[in-house]
């Protein structure tokens, strides 16, 4: 079960922390992860994303909790406090359905449409949809997204008629109609 939920990732885990409310801190050389204990879920906290609230490491030495419920980190690279219960967080990576390939281009816009869906675009690698909760699904607005008329995608709307509009490096705005999944 560990293995499937990581995809079959390698970690080195020397440190476990139960925090209490039903979660384990999982951490050590190139690993933050949580376990949800009711679900089994594990989801992985590190992130390559170069941002302000980035946590940047290559090894966590320490992990632990204070009174006040902040976790510590103490990294090569820094030392790291945040309260997850104050500050949400979760990285979402982008992957295609059935896939466990990882795409790192830059996101430049999210949307949620009137169906519940999640599409995110990205520089280099098209459009990524997901359901409510962020399972890749496969949806046809998004399917032809890796051609070189839609790989480079800054931004998405969607009109009242259930259109998606997205605009795309070349300057040029592609049209997903939705009455009759053509473009």
């Amino acid at each position: 079960q560990l293995s499937k939920s990581l995809h079959g990732q390698y970690y080195e885990l020397t440190i476990a922390h139960d925090q209490g409310n039903g979660v384990i801190w999982l951490a050590g050389h190139s690993a933050l992860l949580t376990l949800r204990k009711s679900t089994g879920e594990i989801e992985n906290m590190k992130t390559s994303a170069a941002n302000e609230f980035g946590i940047y490491f290559d090894i966590i030495n320490n992990l632990m909790e204070d009174r006040e419920g902040n976790i510590w980190l103490a990294t090569d690279k820094g030392l790291y406090r945040f309260n997850p219960s104050e500050q949400r967080f979760r990285t979402i990576v982008n992957r295609r359905p059935g896939k466990d390939s990882v795409y790192t281009p830059d996101v430049t816009d999210i949307l949620q449409i009137t169906n519940g869906d999640i599409v995110v675009s990205t520089w280099g690698s098209g459009l990524f949809t997901y359901d409510s909760t962020f399972r890749p699904v496969e949806r046809w607005y998004a399917n032809r997204s890796g051609r070189f008329d839609q790989a480079g995608t800054w931004c998405i709307h969607q009109r009242s008629n259930g259109d998606i509009w997205t605009g795309e490096q070349a300057g040029s705005i592609v049209v997903a109609h939705a009455a009759n999944h053509s473009f």
